[in-house]
């Protein structure tokens, strides 16, 4: 797999996710702004187009009118630039978000134009009651407005606000962009700046977070700091290595060593959880994050933190479903960046991803009612009700959608997966993207001529025509020494790959998107993990009134996906007991762990299955209530104790008003069934190593 061309334009967008609150009525609707240099009389023509696209040309038109006269954009003021009084706020989160974070959303708006192709000459004209806007006029105004944010330590936004250095990155990442298009010396000055205060403000040897140099990480702003200095240095600024090297020595610090998931400000704490947010479904927005990061900083992008990293994100394609509080506009900005990298723009993986992405944008974008300025406001914008929306609004999601629709445009996106024709072979039809990766290497025929051939140099060659991301195992790899020949003609490409490795000791499981390749004892390790993944990752609601234990076990194989079977050690009594189980937004684990507590038996963790055994006589009625204690500085909790009893009883309505905090010992108290332990203990997993805001 070769590594595609790099766009730096990196928006900070969800730099900005984790930024803004509060609510506040906005005032009466501005008048068409005064200022002529943004303000015209007559349209002067389409010349210099930021985007060929109706619907991108759409989103800056929104954007457009509801910049501030002085060229920044706010997450809750922009509701008094429409056309007529509060006409966007259609949404919960319309004008819900402070404006501490002004310099953050501005240099967000202005990614925005910038990636469209819009400079101050561009002289593309939106309309407006009153004349139009230029949309060149927009871009210097917005740039004018940064640079003059900037303090004397080169910090864009300055320093006074709780997490300023989302600002400075978002910021640093605007200005560059614009000096690398514009060549404007005064642009890049500022850029240079902006990136030494980055730079500056790095915790030695590690990342970033809210303050300069504050001693604590986090993934996230370590990865919008790593794509603002990746701008910076694209433009002409010097960025010393050392920063991208501290930055790669953090993602290797969250990152699980066995299953690649990457934690948020530890390792083993990917999910943040917010009072707004909480309900809306977790995807693996960090993993996303760190493939990008770690590509744009050279690594090899067939090595283990890479590859597998990127498995979790292939099988979390974009969806647009409320009933499920899918929409995460900051997760699909970082997937489309890593598969943008990773195999664009003829690869799989940025297909499978890019067909529905695409799909979702262009059906929620709100559409004009008729050429030219429609008579909606929101024309062009996006609803503000994904995942992070609660941060900054309409501003926010027209902004960050408007960037990832023109990188799908930029890359293409094609109608089904591309699939290549083999060596020697006519080209086999075309794979539907929702083609599982069994499904292709037993469609797909292959004629194969190699000759004392290095195994990892056939398999890349079978990466690349069949178009599966092939993962070999590092270890049994260091013990393969032999080389290969092989000669096959129109066979299977699951047979072929068979005839390959089974002389060197080796096999292959293909799921999740991923063909894993090792020998036995590697595989089963890799079988084990994937079935702890799911135990951990996967969050369950269930319901069951006096149900027999095996429907409920039959119900968690079904959802799962993982094989759950009874060892001989349980009697047919036990796996037929009425059991009663109410659990709500639990991990499996924590679930599974509550149901075995109820009928005395345990489960073991095997390379193909879970196993339940008998453990010890039948347990008490699962409704009977345990009282509980649980240690908020053992579980690595920094929330005030009222802000966790207010989330688990958001989460388990049963105990609202019920849990008490003993102050002596730190200990939230809990009397409750089994079943509901297992939900407040999820939660609190959720909540280690985190605080409120992102």
């Amino acid at each position: 797999m070769s590594l595609h061309r790099l766009f730096v334009w990196f928006a900070a967008f969800a730099l900005l996710a984790p930024l803004l609150t509060a609510q506040e009525t906005p005032g009466t609707p501005a008048p068409p702004d005064p200022d002529e240099s943004i303000l015209i009389d007559e349209p002067k023509g389409a010349s210099g187009s930021p985007a060929a696209d109706p619907l991108v040309n759409d989103a800056l038109g929104w954007l457009a009118r509801h910049q501030e006269a002085d060229g920044s954009w706010s997450s809750k003021e922009y509701l008094r630039r429409c056309l007529s009084e509060r006409a966007c706020a259609t949404a919960e989160w319309d004008g819900a978000s402070p404006d501490e974070h002004r310099a953050g959303l501005t240099g967000l708006a202005l990614l925005a134009f910038l990636e469209a192709g819009t400079t101050p000459a561009s002289t593309v004209d939106f309309p407006r009651p009153g004349g139009v806007i230029r949309s060149g006029a927009c871009v210097q105004k917005a740039v004018d407005w940064l640079r003059q944010s900037q303090d004397a330590d080169g910090c864009i936004g300055g320093q006074k606000t709780a997490k300023y250095m989302y600002d400075a990155a978002i910021g640093t990442c605007a200005l560059s962009e614009y000096a690398a298009a514009t060549k404007d010396p005064a642009a890049l000055g500022a850029a240079q700046r902006a990136a030494d205060f980055l730079c500056s403000a790095q915790n030695p040897g590690k990342g970033w977070r809210y303050t300069k140099r504050c001693g604590d990480n986090d993934t996230s702003v370590t990865g919008w700091c790593v794509l603002a200095l990746k701008a910076a240095e694209q433009a002409g600024c010097k960025v010393p290595g050392a920063a991208f090297e501290g930055a790669a020595g953090w993602f290797d610090e969250v990152t699980d060593p066995n299953y690649f998931k990457v934690g948020y400000t530890t390792r083993g704490t990917g999910q943040v959880v917010t009072t707004e947010n909480m309900d809306y479904a977790n995807h693996p927005a960090l993993e996303a994050l760190a493939v990008t990061c770690r590509l744009l900083m050279g690594q090899n992008i067939d090595a283990a933190p890479i590859a597998q990293a990127v498995g979790p994100v292939v099988s979390d394609f974009p969806s647009w479903d409320m009933s499920k509080k899918s929409t995460d506009f900051y997760y699909w900005f970082w997937g489309t960046r890593a598969f943008q990298l990773y195999d664009a723009p003829t690869g799989p993986g940025w297909a499978n991803w890019a067909i529905p992405l695409k799909a979702a944008l262009v059906s929620h974008q709100i559409k004009p009612e008729k050429p030219g300025l429609s008579a909606s406001c929101d024309t062009g914008s996006w609803p503000p009700v994904g995942r992070w929306c609660f941060e900054g609004g309409r501003v926010y999601s027209t902004a960050i959608n408007c960037l990832t629709l023109v990188t799908l445009l930029k890359n293409g996106v094609p109608e089904e997966v591309p699939v290549a024709a083999p060596q020697g072979a006519g080209a086999p039809p075309a794979v539907a993207a929702e083609t599982s990766v069994q499904e292709r290497l037993s469609r797909q025929k292959v004629s194969l001529d190699f000759l004392d051939t290095p195994p990892a140099d056939v398999l890349d060659f079978l990466s690349e025509i069949s178009g599966c991301n092939f993962v070999l195992d590092p270890v049994a790899a260091e013990e393969v020494q032999d080389k290969v020949s092989l000669k096959v003609r129109d066979l299977p490409l699951d047979k072929a790959l068979k005839l390959l490795l089974t002389p060197l000791g080796l096999d292959f499981l293909a799921e999740d998107g991923i063909v894993y390749i090792s020998d036995e004892t590697g595989l089963n390790s890799y079988r084990t993990r994937r079935i702890e993944s799911k135990l951990n990752s996967l969050n369950v609601t269930l319901n069951f009134q006096s149900a027999p234990l095996s429907e409920v076990i039959s119900f968690l194989n079904d959802f799962s996906e993982v094989s759950f079977i009874f060892d001989s050690s349980v009697p047919d009594s036990t796996q037929e007991r009425q059991v009663t189980l109410q659990i709500r937004n639990a991990s499996l684990r924590d679930t599974l762990s509550a149901l075995m507590r109820t009928v005395g038996c345990r489960f073991e963790v095997q390379p193909a299955t879970v196993v339940i055994v008998q453990a010890t006589a039948l347990a008490p009625d699962s409704s009977q209530p345990v009282r509980r204690a649980y240690s908020l500085a053992r579980l690595g909790i920094g929330l005030e104790p009222t802000a966790v009893i207010g989330l688990i009883g958001k989460v388990e309505p049963s105990l609202a008003g019920k849990v008490q905090f003993d102050e002596p010992t730190g200990c939230l108290v809990i009397e409750a069934p089994e079943s509901v332990h297992a939900s407040v203990m999820s939660t609190l997993r959720e909540l280690a190593g985190t605080r409120k805001e992102k």
